[in-house]
């Protein structure tokens, strides 16, 4: 599905795993919400999401150093990119219904976010 897509309607279909790899940062807020919202309308209940990426940084904006740089970039290359805070991630994934939201470091240095669908 295109990075459009994911903020119009969910996909067709229920599954066990959704995956947002290097979307939600491309996208102004409202359609990174979005992303989240349909990722979790097309999971069976106790469903995972897994949201991977660069760019996120800390809820004071002040690190990682590689996070605050590539938010200067997505603001530079894309009209309304930006890195968001682990706390905004957080506060989408619980509004689509997610728990258990854990945030760790892959080894190539991006960001990954999983969680569970209640339910």
């Amino acid at each position: 599905m295109s990075k459009r897509g994911t903020t119009v309607a969910p996909s067709i279909g229920r599954h066990d795993l959704a995956i947002l790899k290097a979307v939600v940062q491309v996208l102004p807020p409202d359609q990174a919400r979005s992303s989240i919202l349909n990722a979790a309308r097309c999971l069976t209940p106790g469903g995972e999401i897994a949201i991977a990426g660069w760019g996120v940084v800390d809820d004071d904006r002040l690190g990682p150093p590689e996070g605050v740089f590539l938010n200067l970039t997505f603001l530079n290359l894309y009209r309304h990119g930006e890195s968001y805070t682990e706390g905004q991630y957080r506060a989408w994934m619980t509004e689509a219904g997610f728990r258990d939201i854990s945030r760790s470091r892959l080894p190539d240095g991006s960001t990954l976010f999983r969680a569970r669908l209640t339910g």
